[in-house]
């Protein structure tokens, strides 16, 4: 690393970026005095990093000594398009000014000069380099203009800080004469001296195994319940043999891990987080296959992205992934598709097989043996999820090529696109035109990046890239009591996923799924559809979350774009008095069905779900917690509408799905965007009720 003292800024022909770059005041005042706006502070990750991997003429320039811990932030400044203004890199010691300021340079939503100025301690700038860097936008490389200098508080130096600056709203251009000059300075960033190492999905794991009681009983089966759902076993002790099998095999996720999320989800009770819970309608063998599992993270990762950067508060990002192998039906048959191609031997036309209930049961292939359950296919949903949980583990972030090809595609697909139509609740909201959210888009890779890196041996504080959380339906009861494990505390931890969530037509209070839930410590998600009453709420809230844990429950609606306005009030007030996660899943009530037969969603039905689902919240004064899609990785074409415009003959361009209908990942971003609108006007009305206007949960 080279730092550079004395170079002029004269040599940049725009005037305002002269005088910034010249400065040594404050950056964040005077970009807001050029562009007439407010701008915001993103944090994109904080890590504590030993001092000894900080580049030697940064620590000397600090008088950083070799033992200890030093910070290096990473963030940008936003204007209220979202648009990056700058990037900023930080490196300071946390045990800068006998650790007073530690709380200023942490700060998730102050920028380090105005949270000094609010302590009223004096503070300049010694500049050390201004020149000229690459920005990235949408995988393109352009010059922007770049300064590193040392903060001083005291006159003593406190930390290292170096900005780059985006060349649309900072005009790079320098005279030709110098050319040469400031482009070939060579100066290294935190960046380029940090590689990338390995970290956990979740934390240090805690494992089951180390905590639990020798000689442990299994896990108690629900008696005198009945277990609605269940496959039809051919083979009742192939099905006992397979279960032993699964209680000897080791967890999949651990206790800790699973207490942790529920920490997470107990901020978004108050609103102060938000869920994005997205993935597969149904997980398949074939598809655990590393650039399937990569396709799906990095469109969760991009979603959280997008949401954190928008909201700036923290995204809770589950997928249904490694473990959502088994689909409840409407009918235990379906018609035998091939059953008409040997009409002529004697088979009626109207034969019937059993219906596909996920790989963990049957396989799909229109074939009866295919369809008949197979207790042989518990233990490969068992080695499927561990492999895909490996994968997550061993690769905790996707890859920046998946990340820049979904970015790529749904910014081009909304440049295209233009001006929208009106909608029925009005058009996009300011700040979000398509021009707006395509540079957003655009932008985000270039900020994962920074986020994605991460320092060797260090400590994360924070990032704007989400921990990966597992989830599954927890349909097949034996698979899951085989799979629950108690603690040296003697608490039943279900060790398949780290939520479970019982679906519609499991929620029934009398019934085993929800006699399983109430058992086990794991954090549980219910979907209700339209038939759920404010009295089964209540109920599933006494059984469930007994003791008003938050973070405990989740309650996912899926109630249908028409009848949220209608029904969703009375089911929040069923919750009176106990802390609820309020998830909107506007997939699974807007379902319909083509001339041919085959299942589609509308995008416009699924962003109006999602639009009244805010709306009723907003009018409560509850916050909406979460949003739940079932999303592919893949440019899939089952859901008509969009950016794209996809209608009902475009269906069969790349129709995948073996269950219901997804999003693909350029109407996935398109929902979220709509969902961050929403999530604005939350804000908004959270701010003008005051701090203690709306009530986290009714009281």
């Amino acid at each position: 690393m080279v730092l550079h003292t004395g170079r002029d800024a004269a040599c940049f022909t725009d005037p305002g970026t002269r005088m910034l770059l010249a400065g040594e005041g404050l950056t964040t005042p005077v970009l807001e005095a050029l562009l007439g706006t407010r701008l915001q502070v993103r944090v994109l990750r904080q890590d504590l990093v030993p001092v000894m991997d900080v580049p030697g003429e940064v620590a000397a320039l600090l008088g950083l000594g070799s033992d200890g811990e030093a910070l290096v932030r990473r963030s940008c400044l936003v204007d209220p398009e979202l648009s990056p203004v700058s990037l900023n890199q930080v490196i300071a010691a946390t045990s800068a000014a006998d650790g007073r300021l530690y709380d200023d340079i942490t700060s998730l939503d102050t920028p380090i000069g105005y949270s000094l100025i609010g302590r009223r301690l004096p503070q300049r700038r010694k500049i050390l380099h201004v020149g000229r860097s690459t920005w990235w936008h949408g995988g393109m490389g352009r010059p922007c203009a770049v300064k590193s200098y040392v903060m001083l508080i005291d006159d003593e130096p406190w930390c290292y800080i170096r900005e780059c600056f985006n060349p649309r709203h900072v005009p790079s251009a320098i005279t030709s004469a110098v050319t040469s000059a400031v482009t070939t300075v060579p100066v290294r960033t935190a960046s380029e001296w940090i590689d990338a190492g390995p970290v956990t999905v979740c934390g240090e794991r805690d494992s089951l195994c180390g905590g639990e009681r020798s000689g442990a009983a299994h896990f108690p089966a629900e008696t005198g319940r009945v277990a609605a759902h269940q496959p039809p076993w051919p083979d009742h002790a192939q099905v006992e043999a397979n279960v032993e099998r699964l209680r000897e095999l080791p967890p999949l996720v651990s206790p800790d891990e699973c207490r942790t999320l529920t920490t997470e989800l107990a901020r978004t009770v108050t609103g102060d987080a938000f869920v994005l819970h997205l993935g597969d309608c149904a997980e398949t063998f074939a598809g655990c296959t590393p650039g399937r599992i990569q396709a799906r993270q990095a469109l969760l990762t991009v979603g959280a992205a997008l949401l954190g950067l928008g909201t700036g508060r923290p995204v809770v990002a589950l997928g249904r992934i490694a473990g959502q192998y088994a689909k409840p039906r409407s009918r235990p048959t379906e018609p035998d598709t091939g059953a008409s191609s040997h009409a002529s031997s004697g088979a009626s036309s109207r034969a019937e097989m059993r219906s596909y209930f996920g790989d963990m049961v049957n396989g799909h292939e229109p074939d009866p043996d295919t369809r008949t359950p197979d207790p042989r296919r518990l233990l490969s949903a068992y080695f499927h999820a561990s492999a895909t949980l490996n994968y997550l583990r061993a690769h905790p972030y996707p890859s920046r090529g998946a990340i820049e090809e979904i970015t790529a595609a749904a910014a081009a697909a909304l440049r295209r696109r233009g001006s929208p139509p009106a909608r029925p609740s009005g058009e996009f909201e300011p700040g979000f035109e398509p021009g707006a959210s395509t540079d957003l888009i655009g932008e985000i890779g270039q900020l994962l990046t920074a986020a994605l890196e991460v320092p060797p041996r260090s400590r994360c504080l924070h990032s704007l890239v989400p921990p990966v959380y597992t989830s599954h339906e927890a349909l097949i009861l034996p698979y899951e009591e085989a799979l629950t494990r108690r603690t040296a505390a003697g608490d039943w931890w279900d060790s398949s996923a780290h939520l479970l969530w019982l679906g519609h037509r499991t929620r029934d209070p009398r019934q085993a799924h929800v006699g399983f839930a109430a058992r086990i410590r794991n954090p549980i998600a219910v979907k209700l559809g339209p038939s759920a009453r404010p009295e089964d709420v209540a109920a599933l809230c006494s059984m469930l979350n007994p003791d008003k844990i938050p973070g405990r429950l989740t309650v996912i609606t899926r109630l249908g774009a028409a009848r949220v306005g209608e029904l969703l009030p009375p089911l929040v007030q069923g919750a009176v008095g106990v802390p609820v996660t309020w998830v909107c899943d506007p997939m699974h009530g807007n379902t319909r069905t083509t001339r041919e037969g085959r299942k589609f969603r509308r995008l416009e039905d699924i962003t109006e779900e999602i639009r009244a689902f805010f709306r009723v919240h907003r009018d409560l004064g509850t916050p909406a917690g979460g949003i739940h899609l079932e999303a592919a990785g893949e440019d899939v074409t089952e859901c008509t509408g969009g950016w794209r415009q996809l209608g009902e003959n475009g269906l069969s361009d790349n129709y995948q799905t073996l269950c219901d209908p997804r999003l693909n990942p350029i109407q996935t971003l398109e929902c979220l965007i709509l969902v961050l609108q929403e999530l604005r006007k939350q804000a908004m009305a959270r701010k003008e009720g005051g701090e203690g206007g709306a009530a986290p949960f009714p009281p």
